[in-house]
């Protein structure tokens, strides 16, 4: 049996375009961000029903400098920021705990994937 391959997490803003990992996203306009977790090119090609990742249980944070202001669980992939709106400043960081993450089998069934990690995301 062929494991299944480690997926990656894409970064997108409202508008669907990709975070820049270096430079972050604008704060004027920003009020989501969609975080997701996607499979393997070759896995999502040649088995599409057993390549679909969902985000389940997601910790966002709002970071100034080494302190956290504020944060929030998410359980999905789209992060409203609007109630941070007034809070966020340029220099500061979104972060990112993605603490479960499900896969949806050919079968329609949900498998736990074992998949925890941080992504940051700059603002500007």
């Amino acid at each position: 049996m062929k494991r299944i391959p480690r997926p990656h997490v894409s970064k997108k803003d409202q508008s669907g375009k990709e975070v820049d990992p270096k430079n972050g996203v604008k704060i004027s306009g920003l009020t989501q961000l969609r975080i997701s977790v996607d499979a393997d090119e070759s896995f999502k090609e040649n088995v599409p029903k057993d390549a679909v990742y969902r985000i389940r249980n997601m910790e966002v944070s709002l970071k100034r400098g080494q302190n956290y202001v504020m944060s929030k669980t998410v359980t999905s992939e789209i992060v409203d920021l609007s109630d941070w709106k007034a809070q966020l400043r340029p220099g500061d960081m979104i972060v990112c705990n993605i603490k479960q993450v499900i896969r949806k089998t050919y079968l329609n069934e949900d498998d736990k994937v074992d998949f925890s990690v941080y992504e940051f995301v700059p603002l500007q």
